[in-house]
């Protein structure tokens, strides 16, 4: 990344900022290149970074607050992430599940066991226990592979006490 004083700045820090622009840039296109700095390139980054926090917190409006309790979890089955009425539901403490592994968490083998070996994006789950109380649920789990991890939304769709209609 090229940056030229005094058209690109006047400071070394300045500098610095905008040949690293440029170098990102240059990265993105391919290896074995180089680019110089340009008003465009950082505009297009600003952009870039704009959007990826609108879409940060359009995820973190329609996850924290949906109604249906949600999960995700990692390739490995490590809880990474579990919305308010997931918490509210099971009246589940945080700090016992996140970054375990579904298998270590009271309830959840079942999930986990469904997850390695099904397929299928709808799924019935009986015998769920939390909390000394055992559910039967209605979930529905999204796969999508980025960066070759695969990461796993839980959605549940209904929640039923084991014995209950």
């Amino acid at each position: 990344g090229i940056a030229v004083y005094p058209d690109d700045g006047t400071t070394l820090e300045e500098l610095l900022r905008k040949g690293d622009i440029a170098m990102y840039n240059a990265k993105a296109v391919g290896t074995n290149n180089f680019m110089f700095y340009s008003k465009e390139i950082e505009e297009k980054r600003l952009k870039v970074i704009s959007d990826l926090k609108a879409r940060d917190i359009m995820f973190r409006l329609v996850f924290d607050k949906s109604p249906l309790p949600q999960m995700i979890v990692d390739d490995e089955f490590k809880v990474l992430r579990v919305n308010e009425a997931f918490v509210d539901i099971f009246n589940i403490d945080l700090r016992k599940i996140y970054a375990k592994k579904l298998e270590e968490i009271e309830g959840l083998k079942q999930v986990a066991n469904y997850l390695e070996n099904s397929h299928n994006s709808e799924v019935f789950i009986e015998g769920v226990k939390f909390q000394d109380k055992e559910y039967n649920l209605k979930c529905s789990i999204v796969s999508l592979k980025i960066s070759e991890i695969k990461y796993h939304l839980i959605v549940i769709k209904e929640v039923m006490l084991s014995g209950s209609k």
